[in-house]
Order: structure tokens, then sequence, then C-alpha cells
């Protein structure tokens, strides 16, 4: 929700929010706050993963092996509001539903 409401990144040393910074017009200094942004976030996400994989279930998996965790955007370029080609990520077995180390790609449209 930071995105769309704005709040500021003190914490990483950003202090714009960041949907004023997606509409960076390709500034190098507002594209570098909106990498550093990107980077924490991906690295919330990753962070989040370790734990699910450290939870060992009673049959032995982890609890990422027993869940579908969905992480990515609805913009893939805040700047042209262009929502084609939006970066999502699925991690996680759903209990054995669905195979990792995929990378899939789809046509446009």
């Amino acid at each position: 929700a930071n995105d769309g409401s704005n709040q500021p990144y003190k914490m990483i040393d950003v202090p714009e929010g960041h949907h004023d910074l997606s509409h960076h017009g390709r500034d190098p200094k507002k594209l570098e706050k909106i990498q550093k942004i990107n980077t924490f976030h991906v690295q919330q996400f990753a962070y989040l993963v370790g734990k699910l994989r450290a939870v060992k279930e009673p049959n032995g998996a982890s609890l990422l092996d027993s869940v579908m965790l969905v992480y990515g955007s609805g913009i893939s370029d805040g700047d042209r509001h262009n929502h084609d080609e939006l970066p999502i990520l699925l991690v996680g077995k759903g209990g054995g539903t669905i195979a990792g180390g995929r990378h899939l790609g789809f046509p446009k449209k």
C-alpha cells in the first residue's frame, strides 16, 4: 500500500513517496530511488520466503512447500501507466499442486 499511499521510505534513505517517484520522466535520480525501493521490496519478499522455508511441517516438508505465495506489481512502468509484461512471482509448491523451478513467458495481451 506504500506505493499508492505515497508514504516515504525513510528507512532506506528515500524521503519521497513511491508514487511520485514512479512518474520519473527518465530522471536518473528518481530512477535510482525507484530501484532502491524495488530492491527493498524484493529483499522483504526474500526474507519472508526464507522464513517459510525454515519452518518444517510434521511430514518434513517446509511450510513453503505447502503454500502458494504471489508477489508482483500491477504496473510495469509507472511513468507511462503501462500494465503490460507485469513482473509476477509465484513461489511455493501449493502442497504439491504446482511444479517449481520454471519461468513462464506469455505473449503480450
